[in-house]
């Protein structure tokens, strides 16, 4: 009879060699526990002033890509064109009872003109009689608002027109909505605050009821919410941070809050289990932190770095919104996992059996040390992977695969105003714009002409005397080509600059600037207008259609090499901490298979709208440009969660001993009493951003809280579990000469001896041959191999620090 390959060889009993690992980290930890929280409160109190200038410090763009056609039009008519102002806003005018001609809207329409030319920040204010901005139905006027402040006071400002606007109009006949890049920021900014409120009566009470019924204490139940609240708190002033020093979109607020809540609640759930339980056995509370992060310190750092690997894919995307998102996301996770491994344990060893007070009345009081579920259902559904492996392997693929289906018809697109509320000013306005101007009026074309620059340089000869004609006779030129395209409505008469050498045309369409039939315009445009134009002149497209066509392409551009660089990151990652390359390459193909179907749930709902209305989300018929993969770097990362901790549960059973079918049931069902409540509170954490207003949050939250869902059910009780069975011992391969080339395995975590564990009753024993009780490697932790125990050890020893199954009918564990 031969030992299990893995199994470390016997060592002296109750004897742990003098090496490092979390078991250590934590008594450490332990023993300094007012340093660290003076350390994280003087973290905490820098934090503040950052977090108060949080809104100031971000932007609503950052969607341009450097170095295209429609950033180069921005760039040059910012550098070139006369810029009479810092920015400009528009005003909506609009009456559904007369006409601008009816002596009641001319006055409202003076009035609130004169209330905006007295407003901070505003330098001019237009007529639209003067500049013909007036709808073909005369319903519809357009103010032009110059304002010459720098853009925070712009974005303050805002709201302050908007209701000089709303006073200006109140009882006349005509009622106006502002929009433009400083009202559109407000709003949204508005919204968001509103969403965040939202989601918090939504979540915390349900995480709360959730937390206590699984901890059975109210100070317990309240600990990972603390820990969640303190991570997001330092994490949005991180984030605050470094949007004072470059581009950060708005976007990363929500999201960052959602993912540190999460994930912060998530972790500490992982270390508090053990922690309880080690209190329970009679541990000091030092021990009993010393023994919790020795048992899920390895699996909390594997899964976050998980997912700061799979996001660090978010920046070979050359947009600086979408880099400052998945930068944003990752400060989340990082100071999550940070506090769980640092600021948590000290808190649990300043608390130490105060932890369970305040228990609930009850069995749910007295169930406070996480008791391993012994329902027979989860037994049941445990067995069905590994009594029916391949039956069970085929239909989960199955069933993903017809999840994923929809995902082959995704359409991309991009939204602007559309995602406020109804009632949102620039939402209105732009609607009214459409309404009075045409669907294109919101967003119109920039196609702007350049000449070539003088010989020797910009500063070494004069302006041709017939380069100013020579582009104006090149912008009638195209002018008069844009007319003969039937999507195209209208063409502005062109604006001169740079001393008469760039020409700028600004073209109205027919549909809107996300539509497909613009998007076509902008292909066609690119094409042909340079022909038009002559060698040597420089023709460019730009404005908000081409823009969304740029970021498109580089979006799609940035795929192979995206998807490339989290799997093979994911991959190493896993092949280190587990040391096995079937265990590392099935982890990573099970969570892209669980990544397409999320996929595929999203485009159903949010691009179809099978079930929007009955989930109480908004389907705008495409999915957000930036939304597939910036998730699929998330999703890939929180996916691989559950199942890094699942993993981790079933090396360490092999570690002692156990065959490769029992170690995967004892896994399973000792990590459910944990990973159930997690899910939960994931899943509630997500879904409640499913219920906000932006769409762009509403659909991050909705394919996280599916994620999870699918990871924690499907993946996690089915596929994963089948998979180890069909492997067999083959999941632990690794070659000998990588094996020389990675670093040795972590130290045990922890020293406390123990007993053989218990084993199923209904599987008989599940070590390996050869394995004597008295030399069987026990107590194995997540960060490290096992030490063997004395037979002698107390009973009281016996429980394990994660899961523990049921002892047999006979009342013995193998030894006794």
């Amino acid at each position: 009879m031969t030992r299990t390959a893995t199994n470390p060889a016997p060592r002296t009993p109750g004897r742990v060699p003098p090496r490092p690992g979390f078991a250590a980290w934590g008594r450490l930890i332990g023993r300094h526990r007012r340093l660290v929280l003076g350390l994280w409160l003087v973290a905490v109190l820098a934090g503040v002033p950052a977090l108060s200038q949080l809104a100031d410090n971000l932007t609503a763009g950052g969607f341009e890509v450097p170095g295209s056609g429609s950033a180069q039009v921005a760039a040059l008519e910012k550098q070139a064109l006369p810029q009479r102002f810092d920015r400009t806003s528009v005003l909506v005018v609009h009456s559904d009872r007369t006409t601008i001609d009816d002596p009641g809207y001319a006055a409202a329409l003076a009035r609130v003109r004169a209330a905006l030319a007295a407003s901070p920040g505003v330098a001019d204010v237009s007529d639209p009689r003067a500049t013909r901005q007036v709808s073909p139905d005369r319903r519809t006027a357009v103010v032009e608002v110059g304002i010459n402040e720098p853009q925070d006071a712009a974005y303050a400002h805002a709201p302050k027109l908007q209701e000089a606007v709303d006073r200006a109009l109140a009882g006349t006949p005509a009622d106006g909505a502002m929009t433009g890049d400083a009202p559109f920021y407000a709003a949204f900014q508005e919204t968001g605050s509103e969403d965040l409120a939202t989601a918090e009566r939504i979540v915390l009470p349900l995480v709360l009821a959730i937390l206590l019924l699984a901890l059975g204490s109210a100070v317990a139940a309240l600990l990972p919410l603390a820990l969640a609240g303190i991570a997001a708190s330092v994490g949005l002033a991180l984030i605050s941070v470094l949007g004072a020093n470059t581009t950060v979109n708005i976007f990363t607020q929500n999201l960052a809050t959602m993912i540190a809540i999460g994930v912060g609640i998530d972790y500490a759930l992982f270390v508090l289990r053990p922690f309880r339980r080690a209190l329970a056995r009679g541990l000091t509370p030092q021990e009993a932190v010393g023994e919790a992060l020795g048992s899920s310190g390895h699996g909390v750092l594997v899964s976050a770095l998980t997912v700061v690997v799979a996001l660090a894919g978010t920046q070979l995307v050359d947009v600086p919104a979408y880099r400052s998102m998945g930068l944003g996301a990752m400060i989340a996770v990082a100071v999550a996992a940070t506090a769980a491994l640092t600021l948590f344990p000290a808190m649990l060893a300043m608390l130490g059996t105060r932890v369970n007070a305040l228990r609930l009345p009850g069995r749910l009081g007295r169930r406070t040390y996480g008791d391993e579920p012994r329902s027979g259902r989860l037994r049941a559904v445990v067995d069905l992977p590994v009594r029916r492996p391949w039956w069970v392997v085929g239909g989960t693929v199955a069933l993903l695969a017809l999840l994923a289906l929809p995902a082959l018809h995704l359409r991309l697109g991009t939204s602007g105003p559309d995602i406020l509320a109804e009632d949102a000013a620039p939402r209105v306005a732009a609607q009214r714009l459409a309404e009075g101007f045409g669907a294109g009026r919101a967003g119109p074309l920039r196609v702007l002409v350049a000449a070539p620059p003088a010989t020797g340089g910009p500063d070494a000869a004069p302006i041709a005397p017939d380069t100013r004609a020579g582009v104006e006779r090149i912008a009638r030129a195209l002018s008069a080509r844009l007319h003969t395209d039937p999507e195209v409505v209208d063409v502005a008469p062109a604006q001169i600059g740079a001393g008469g050498r760039v020409a700028a045309l600004t073209v109205a369409t027919r549909h809107g600037p996300q539509s497909a039939q613009v998007i076509d315009l902008v292909h066609r445009l690119r094409a042909t207008l340079p022909e038009v134009a002559g060698a040597g002149t420089t023709v460019l497209v730009g404005g908000e259609p081409a823009q969304n066509v740029d970021l498109n392409a580089q979006v799609g551009g940035s795929v192979p090499k995206v998807i490339a660089l989290v799997l093979v990151l994911s991959f190493v990652l896993l092949m280190v901490a587990f040391r096995s390359l079937p265990i590392a390459l099935k982890a990573v193909v099970t969570n892209l298979a669980s990544v397409l179907a999320v996929y595929g749930v999203l485009v159903w709902v949010f691009q179809d709208g099978h079930g929007a209305s009955l989930l109480g989300v908004h389907a705008p018929g495409y999915v957000e440009v930036f939304l597939p993969l910036f998730l699929f770097c998330i999703l890939f990362g929180l996916s691989m969660d559950y199942e890094v901790f699942l993993l981790t549960a079933v090396r360490r059973a092999h570690l002692d001993g156990y065959r490769t079918k029992d170690a995967v049931v004892r896994a399973v069902t000792g990590t459910a009493g944990v990973i159930g409540p997690a899910a939960a509170i994931m899943i509630v954490v997500f879904g409640g951003f499913a219920f906000t207003t932006l769409v762009p949050i509403q659909a991050i939250g909705f394919g996280l809280a599916v994620a999870v869902l699918l990871d924690v059910s499907v993946v996690r009780l089915l596929l994963v579990p089948a998979t180890l069975v069909l492997l067999g011992e083959r999941n632990w391969w690794l070659p000998k000469w990588l094996a020389a080339l990675l670093p040795p395995s972590p130290a045990p975590g922890a020293e406390v001896p123990r007993a053989p564990a218990p084993r199923w009753s209904d599987h008989g024993d599940h070590r390996a041959e050869g394995a004597s009780p008295a030399t069987q490697p026990t107590g194995s932790t997540l960060d490290g191999p096992a030490q063997p125990s004395p037979a002698s050890t107390a009973a009281g020893s016996q429980e394990r620090v994660d899961a523990e199954p049921s002892p047999s009918p006979s009342g013995r564990s193998p030894g006794q």
